[in-house]
């Protein structure tokens, strides 16, 4: 081991699997660790979220072998994600498994690294695994975490209050689902990101991308489509007026405008943010009028048109920003919430 070596097993003769996840933790949000060995529980199984070397880590142990700690991993880890959302935070894990490495490797001398290893009575280490990446690891076996120790500024949220959440999300009908809806995913991992972004203009611009990214793309009414197509039947005339011609752009001016006017097919954007926001937290009790939460998000979706593309006369404030920002931080985890319990019922 190059970086740094610490223990990473129980060691010991009774066979059983553990599912590791480290999770980053944003500088916006921090958890209470409860102390004491594996003082949660999900789904029957003892648990623990701890600090380690700039994580925190989620683990679940008591698995008889590792394909049953396997089959519910995405369960979990969709659990991680329900329980962020709830508490309108983000707790950012790699899905993908690590594999244990198997080197067996003798322990010979007292150095600062292997003095760990010596006081548990290890002789020998059977392999390691990486410090940030989930692992399935059979505890039976003495085990090492490799890393690379650096500092990390972490942000409370009691590890109960986690889990409980966590739970919450494993009683859907199909959790797992939560990672076959490509942009649900995307959405999520967006908002993931915007707890890191520290400027608060661009925390607005991510937080907006969400929405974008759910956007249902609907085509507008027929009434407006059916002059739409009026309208690209007279371009088409005027364009096929030109030959195309290197030295004549008109003929690519004509086209490029057919291009743009098929795209107002589509419901716009702002439109389709509202539409979404409105008719997604129908679903959500705690939301007394969603079609009045749409128009704020159409709104909002405005204030970010104002501030990428400015103009001299309509600066977009700061207090502007910093207000988009909290009603987003309350819209966006609701619209998350309910997409997932959706995506995730009995088909």
């Amino acid at each position: 081991m190059i970086f740094g070596m610490w223990v990473g097993s129980k060691g010991t003769s009774e066979r059983s699997f553990t599912i590791r996840i480290p999770i980053n933790i944003s500088p916006w949000s921090r958890i209470t660790v409860t102390p004491g060995e594996s003082p949660l529980e999900i789904e029957g199984h003892p648990a623990a979220i701890f600090e380690e070397h700039g994580f925190y880590v989620l683990e679940v142990y008591g698995f008889p072998c590792e394909e049953a700690a396997y089959e519910i991993l995405p369960s979990i880890q969709a659990g991680v994600i329900w329980a962020a959302l709830r508490h309108s935070i983000a707790l950012p894990f790699t899905r993908q498994t690590a594999a244990v490495t198997y080197d067996e490797l003798p322990i010979s001398g007292e150095t600062e690294i292997t003095r760990q290893f010596l006081e548990k009575g290890w002789d020998r280490l059977d392999g390691d695994y990486p410090w940030n990446l989930t692992v399935i690891k059979p505890e039976h076996k003495r085990l090492a975490v490799e890393a690379v120790p650096g500092a990390r500024v972490i942000p409370n949220i009691p590890d109960q209050d986690i889990v409980v959440k966590l739970s919450e999300a494993m009683q859907l009908p199909h959790p797992e689902k939560v990672f076959d809806d490509e942009k649900l995913r995307h959405a999520l991992n967006t908002y993931s990101s915007s707890f890191f972004q520290f400027d608060d203009n661009a925390r607005f611009i991510t937080l907006v991308i969400v929405l974008e990214t759910l956007n249902p793309n609907r085509p507008v009414p027929q009434y407006v489509k059916d002059t739409i197509n009026e309208l690209l039947v007279q371009v088409k005339e005027v364009r096929d007026a030109y030959e195309k011609d290197e030295l004549d752009s008109r003929y690519e001016d004509y086209d490029s405008l057919l291009n743009r006017l098929t795209w107002l097919e589509i419901e716009s954007i702002r439109q389709g943010i509202r539409s979404l926001v409105a008719e997604t937290l129908q679903s959500d009790p705690d939301v007394s009028d969603p079609e009045a939460v749409g128009r704020e998000a159409r709104d909002i979706y405005d204030l970010r048109s104002a501030l990428v593309h400015p103009k001299r006369n309509h600066p977009v404030s700061e207090g502007d920003i910093q207000a988009a920002i909290q009603r987003l931080m309350d819209i966006v985890p609701r619209v998350l919430l309910v997409m997932i319990a959706q995506v995730t019922r009995d088909s």
